[in-house]
């Protein structure tokens, strides 16, 4: 559950500290960090979620349960089945790489057959699983400029709870 709460957390300090998450185009910001995410840690974030569902007996809404189902047939299909085991994150890889696929397999190998692109749907399931904790947690925080401040500057971005540790909490650890 580690890569899971990582990643939750990395958004949700995101927020607090500059707003809403953008859309990354540039291949710089927020988003490029996900490139780096490998198959079997995206796999782990999909388990972990409803592991941690089922511990806590929250319940998953469907839309995020139909998404998940989504990027793990795509991912298995495509590393198992298909044969990228020398792409290490299909369902957000790089531009380059998603040239590199294109050109192999054609312009449907990034898109997922409800017909949204794999990578706007990985996002979608980043987010919804962040809401999803937040939710659960009583953590208000929307993906919108206006939550920029809501926690603390060093909110560790899970505990809703959080203070900011007195002095006396930073020179002695009991």
């Amino acid at each position: 559950m580690k890569t899971l709460f990582n990643e939750i957390a990395k958004q949700n300090c995101w927020i607090n500290s500059h707003g809403q998450i953008p859309e990354s185009r540039s291949g710089k910001g927020f988003l490029n960090d996900w490139h780096n995410l490998t198959n079997e840690q995206v796999l782990e974030i999909v388990d972990s979620t409803r592991d941690l569902a089922q511990q806590m007996g929250w319940h998953i809404s469907k839309q995020l349960e139909q998404r998940m189902d989504e990027i793990v047939k795509y991912t298995l299909d495509h590393v198992v089945l298909k044969g990228f085991q020398g792409v290490p994150n299909v369902v957000n890889p790089t531009e380059a790489v998603t040239r590199r696929i294109t050109k192999m397999y054609g312009s449907n190998e990034v898109k997922l057959p409800s017909g949204i692109g794999v990578k706007r749907a990985f996002f979608q399931m980043m987010r919804w699983i962040a809401e999803f904790y937040n939710d659960q947690m009583k953590i208000d925080l929307d993906n919108k400029d206006s939550s920029q401040g809501t926690f603390a500057d060093d909110w560790d971005g899970l505990d809703p709870l959080w203070t900011s540790p007195s002095p006396k909490d930073l020179l002695f650890e009991f």
